[in-house]
């Protein structure tokens, strides 16, 4: 499958790391018209190379520790001004982003994280301990981690007879739907940054959907 971009639309890079759930509803929205182009995917491994060739979508692989090293980090900036990026989204990402990358990018880099605790271990503790509201939450990023302007969320109510694998794919699928929707917010220009809160408009600046990509099966 091939995609082909218009200069019209807002041009993204998408982070990711091993989970895929997030990266493949992103795919899936582009194609169907929700979403800016996606330009490339970034990752420091090859986990996601399959499918960026599946939806013919440039994959880099660019090797980066959890803690990005100046030269990692120069790279990766370097990467994406060179190709005159506007919108990173960082989907499900494990490096951690630095203030000089979002200094670079203001209030254009959109992450998704869920309320549990990412460790299997930890995870299982909550479950245990009784949970029931969990959230999952689209945020622009900040330095502090997971703490950055909310611009989305969806609120799950765990039924506690229900099994973990169920739960966790329901986490999944309120995490991509909290991402589509804040980067469509974001790309419509509906969203006023006031100090550390999200403001959305009703109305859009831009028409919606944006033009279907070119497929070519």
């Amino acid at each position: 499958m091939d995609t082909t971009t218009s200069p019209s639309l807002p041009k993204i890079a998408i982070l990711v790391s091993d989970e895929q759930h997030a990266l493949q509803a992103l795919m899936n929205a582009q194609i169907h018209g929700n979403l800016g182009y996606v330009d490339m995917i970034i990752s420091p491994s090859r986990d996601a190379e399959a499918l960026a060739r599946q939806y013919g979508v440039q994959f880099v692989l660019l090797p980066m520790e959890k803690q990005l090293s100046p030269d990692q980090e120069s790279a990766l900036l370097f990467l994406l001004r060179s190709h005159s990026i506007d919108l990173i989204i960082v989907a499900k990402f494990c490096a951690r982003i630095s203030g000089v990358l979002l200094n670079s990018f203001p209030h254009q880099v959109i992450g998704v994280h869920h309320s549990l605790p990412f460790s299997a271990a930890a995870f299982e503790r909550e479950l245990l301990a009784g949970v029931r509201l969990i959230s999952a939450r689209a945020f622009y990023l900040t330095t502090e981690i997971n703490q950055g302007p909310v611009i989305c969320e969806e609120v799950l109510r765990r039924n506690l007879l229900e099994p973990v694998a169920a739960l966790r794919q329901r986490i999944q699928d309120a995490e991509s739907l909290c991402l589509i929707q804040a980067v469509r917010l974001h790309l419509q220009n509906r969203i006023a940054v006031d100090d550390s809160l999200c403001v959305i408009s009703t109305l859009p600046m831009n028409v919606l959907p944006f033009p279907a990509v070119t497929r070519h099966d």
